[in-house]
Protein backbone atom coordinates (compact mmCIF):
# COMPACT_ATOMS: atom_id res chain seq x y z
CA UNK A 1 0.00 0.00 0.00
CA UNK A 2 1.67 3.38 -1.03
CA UNK A 3 -1.45 5.87 0.05
CA UNK A 4 -4.68 5.94 2.32
CA UNK A 5 -7.10 8.55 2.82
CA UNK A 6 -10.49 8.75 4.59
CA UNK A 7 -13.71 10.09 2.99
CA UNK A 8 -14.82 13.67 5.27
CA UNK A 9 -17.24 11.44 6.84
CA UNK A 10 -15.13 9.00 7.96
CA UNK A 11 -17.22 5.86 6.53
CA UNK A 12 -14.81 5.14 4.16
CA UNK A 13 -11.00 4.28 3.07
CA UNK A 14 -9.38 4.72 -0.34
CA UNK A 15 -5.82 2.81 -1.05
CA UNK A 16 -3.19 3.22 -3.73
CA UNK A 17 -1.36 0.27 -4.14
CA UNK A 18 1.64 -1.29 -6.34
CA UNK A 19 0.25 -3.97 -7.12
CA UNK A 20 -1.81 -0.60 -9.75
CA UNK A 21 -5.15 -0.67 -7.80
CA UNK A 22 -7.33 1.90 -6.04
CA UNK A 23 -9.45 0.18 -3.24
CA UNK A 24 -12.63 1.63 -1.94
CA UNK A 25 -13.53 0.28 1.41
CA UNK A 26 -16.71 0.73 3.68
CA UNK A 27 -15.23 1.15 6.98
CA UNK A 28 -18.25 0.11 9.25
CA UNK A 29 -18.94 -3.27 7.21
CA UNK A 30 -15.33 -3.98 6.47
CA UNK A 31 -15.39 -4.76 3.17
CA UNK A 32 -14.30 -3.45 -0.57
CA UNK A 33 -16.77 -1.33 -1.68
CA UNK A 34 -14.81 -0.74 -5.37
CA UNK A 35 -11.86 -1.83 -6.93
CA UNK A 36 -10.43 0.20 -9.85
CA UNK A 37 -7.25 -1.23 -12.20
CA UNK A 38 -5.17 1.19 -13.05
CA UNK A 39 -2.02 1.00 -15.60
CA UNK A 40 0.64 1.85 -13.45
CA UNK A 41 1.25 1.57 -9.28
CA UNK A 42 -1.28 4.17 -8.17
CA UNK A 43 0.68 6.13 -5.57
CA UNK A 44 -1.60 9.15 -4.57
CA UNK A 45 -5.82 8.69 -3.64
CA UNK A 46 -7.67 11.22 -1.92
CA UNK A 47 -11.06 12.00 -1.75
CA UNK A 48 -13.33 15.14 -3.10
CA UNK A 49 -14.85 17.28 -0.49
CA UNK A 50 -18.49 17.52 -0.28
CA UNK A 51 -19.99 14.16 0.44
CA UNK A 52 -20.91 14.81 3.71
CA UNK A 53 -22.93 17.82 2.59
CA UNK A 54 -24.43 15.83 0.06
CA UNK A 55 -22.20 15.96 -2.88
CA UNK A 56 -21.32 13.05 -5.27
CA UNK A 57 -18.81 10.60 -3.26
CA UNK A 58 -15.74 10.52 -5.45
CA UNK A 59 -11.59 9.92 -5.32
CA UNK A 60 -8.54 11.34 -7.64
CA UNK A 61 -6.08 8.68 -7.93
CA UNK A 62 -2.89 8.96 -9.67
CA UNK A 63 0.86 7.15 -9.86
CA UNK A 64 3.55 6.33 -12.30
CA UNK A 65 1.53 7.01 -15.95
CA UNK A 66 1.03 10.62 -14.26
CA UNK A 67 -2.65 10.40 -15.47
CA UNK A 68 -4.97 11.69 -12.37
CA UNK A 69 -8.18 9.87 -13.00
CA UNK A 70 -11.22 11.44 -11.02
CA UNK A 71 -13.88 8.23 -10.25
CA UNK A 72 -17.09 8.53 -8.48
CA UNK A 73 -17.50 5.79 -6.13
CA UNK A 74 -20.79 6.58 -4.99
CA UNK A 75 -23.56 3.78 -3.50
CA UNK A 76 -25.92 4.63 -6.71
CA UNK A 77 -23.15 2.74 -8.99
CA UNK A 78 -22.22 -0.90 -8.82
CA UNK A 79 -18.89 -0.18 -10.31
CA UNK A 80 -17.11 3.04 -9.79
CA UNK A 81 -17.67 5.22 -12.70
CA UNK A 82 -14.58 7.40 -14.06
CA UNK A 83 -15.73 11.34 -14.23
CA UNK A 84 -12.62 12.37 -16.42
CA UNK A 85 -9.10 11.86 -16.97
CA UNK A 86 -6.18 14.59 -16.49
CA UNK A 87 -3.06 14.95 -17.91
CA UNK A 88 -1.11 16.06 -15.16
CA UNK A 89 1.75 16.79 -17.55
CA UNK A 90 4.86 16.61 -14.94
CA UNK A 91 7.82 14.56 -15.02
CA UNK A 92 6.91 13.07 -11.75
CA UNK A 93 4.08 13.46 -9.18
CA UNK A 94 4.94 14.59 -5.88
CA UNK A 95 1.59 15.02 -4.20
CA UNK A 96 -2.54 15.53 -4.87
CA UNK A 97 -4.74 16.99 -3.20
CA UNK A 98 -8.26 19.03 -2.90
CA UNK A 99 -8.95 22.27 -1.67
CA UNK A 100 -12.32 23.21 -1.69
CA UNK A 101 -13.42 22.52 -5.32
CA UNK A 102 -9.89 22.43 -6.53
CA UNK A 103 -7.24 19.65 -7.21
CA UNK A 104 -3.70 20.47 -6.48
CA UNK A 105 -0.52 18.86 -7.57
CA UNK A 106 2.82 18.70 -7.81
CA UNK A 107 5.96 17.88 -10.06
CA UNK A 108 9.14 16.48 -8.02
CA UNK A 109 11.98 17.57 -10.14
CA UNK A 110 10.40 20.96 -10.89
CA UNK A 111 8.58 21.88 -7.54
CA UNK A 112 5.66 23.62 -9.41
CA UNK A 113 2.63 23.11 -8.28
CA UNK A 114 -0.88 23.07 -10.07
CA UNK A 115 -4.71 23.94 -8.86
CA UNK A 116 -7.52 23.10 -11.67
CA UNK A 117 -10.83 23.66 -10.95
CA UNK A 118 -12.64 20.01 -11.01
Amino acid sequence: MLSVNFSADGTQLCSGSADCTCIVWDIGQRKVKHRIKHGEWVEYVVFAPGHDRGGQLAIAACGHDIDIRLWNVDDHHEEAELIAMLPAQLSYLMMLFFFLRSLIYGDLHTAHCTMRNV
